[in-house]
């Protein structure tokens, strides 16, 4: 199954078989521009910046939490990425050089931000998901300079910073990461 979302915030849910629309699953409570699944297809996890919270979605009951259940850990949050594995999603703000980290094998359990990077937009995943490429906005998003954060997922560190000109939009294939 897929899942699209409208600008009004409607999550409706395709039957990729039969390439037809299965119904709405349900509407966020807010505009969002990034939406992440969870691998198992249960949950969808939605930012919602205007309110500084991430609100999962449980496709079966249709139930909506809000994570984290206090504002402040989450100010504007814009982009999610989820791992492979779906244990992990990093949670991405405009207006500040931290990722938070929302741990689902421990009830979406959200940690200290981690500092260090500049004006980060969102990752991709290594294929054992042992490592996350972030990739920094820099000056584009009114950060200093774009780059590439490598960032170690066991221990939750930067290992190493990759100078690039710009960070948006990037694609991995087994070996290689491009950046657009």
């Amino acid at each position: 199954k897929s899942l699209v979302h409208s600008s009004g915030g409607d999550l409706a849910q395709i039957n990729d078989a039969t390439e037809s629309v299965d119904g709405t699953v349900n509407v966020f409570p807010g505009p969002t521009e990034s939406i992440v699944a969870s691998q198992d297809g249960l949950f969808a996890y939605g930012a919602i910046p205007s309110l500084g919270q991430i609100d999962k979605m449980d496709l079966t009951t249709q139930a909506v939490t809000v994570i984290p259940t206090s504002p402040a850990l989450l100010p504007g949050v814009r982009h999610l990425a989820i791992t492979h594995n779906g244990s992990t999603i990093m949670a991405f703000s405009d207006s500040n050089n931290t990722v938070t980290f929302i741990d689902r094998t421990s009830s979406d359990a959200v940690s200290s931000p981690l500092a260090g990077f500049d004006r980060p937009y969102t990752a991709l995943f290594s294929a054992d998901d042992s490592t996350a490429y972030v990739l920094n906005c820099g000056a584009e998003c009114g950060g200093t300079a774009a780059s590439i954060a490598v960032v170690n997922m066991a221990t939750k560190t930067i290992t190493r910073t990759v100078p690039v000109r710009a960070a948006t939009v990037a694609v991995m294939d087994t070996t290689n990461l491009y950046v657009a």
